[in-house]
């Protein structure tokens, strides 16, 4: 008992100190130093920071916004659903998630702005 005592109270200046202050250096700056940092190589790296071949998606919620946002709303978000349901909207499943790409969302706002009946056009 009094082992457990005296490790749970033991005071402040019994605790081991481990912050250690460092000197302050002064490091010369050489020539070395000084150079610019060098451009990006034309390596493997570089068709990694390509922009990706998959097109942006878009949750459904997002996807529904911009169309809104983009034609002055006038379509529920149940509608929308119902769309990317019977197919009229393409969409991808990945697992639970739902994803419609940003391109049909456009083609689809260019199609309500154009006034076209939209039970016939599958985006």
């Amino acid at each position: 008992m009094d082992r457990l005592y005296k490790r749970v109270h033991m005071g402040r200046a019994t605790m081991p100190d481990y912050t250690i202050a460092l000197p302050r250096v002064k490091v010369p700056i050489t020539d070395a130093m000084a150079e610019e940092p060098r451009g990006i190589s034309n390596g493997p790296a570089d068709k990694l920071r390509q922009t990706p071949a998959t097109p942006l998606m878009l949750t459904p919620t997002l996807a529904w916004r911009r169309l809104c946002a983009k034609t002055g709303g006038g379509v529920t978000i149940q509608t929308f659903y119902r769309w990317i349901g019977n197919g009229s909207l393409y969409s991808v499943r990945m697992g639970r998630k739902i994803f419609v790409p940003a391109d049909k969302v456009d083609i689809l706002i260019e199609h309500c702005l154009a006034g076209d009946d939209l039970k016939s056009v599958a985006v």
